[in-house]
């Protein structure tokens, strides 16, 4: 590991804590530069690569999640959970999810990137 890297491991190591049941949180303050006073920090549950899929199910296509679209699935994540390469994981999970592209099609939406003569255009 060179210096650069450990020097950026340490700055990022400030914003992780480890709790009394050895359960790892990201938190969104720096602690080494939190004052005494400041209000509580919000704690986000690091999540294990083995278990990523399962919490973007619960929080995509469950009843809780709605099937909602890439940014609002990506706070209801962001919220509660932590990993590296969150947002690009909701992406294609949300882009992959079967319910959400047959519904779009449904309704004659499609992306702005599809211009093929398949795209339902609706007025």
């Amino acid at each position: 590991m060179t210096y650069k890297e450990a020097r950026q491991a340490w700055r990022r190591a400030a914003n992780f804590v480890l709790s009394s049941d050895n359960v790892l949180y990201c938190t969104d303050v720096n602690r080494r530069k939190a004052e005494e006073n400041m209000p509580e920090m919000s704690l986000r549950l690091v999540v294990p690569t083995t278990m990523i899929q399962e919490v973007l199910h619960n929080c995509h296509d469950s009843i809780e999640g709605g099937h909602q679209g890439v940014v609002r699935s990506y706070q209801k994540v962001k919220h509660d959970y932590y990993w590296i390469g969150l947002y690009a994981d909701v992406e294609k999970h949300v882009k992959s999810c079967l319910n959400c592209s047959s519904e779009a099609i449904r309704l004659g939406m499609c992306s702005r990137s599809d211009h093929s003569r398949w795209c339902l255009w609706t007025l």
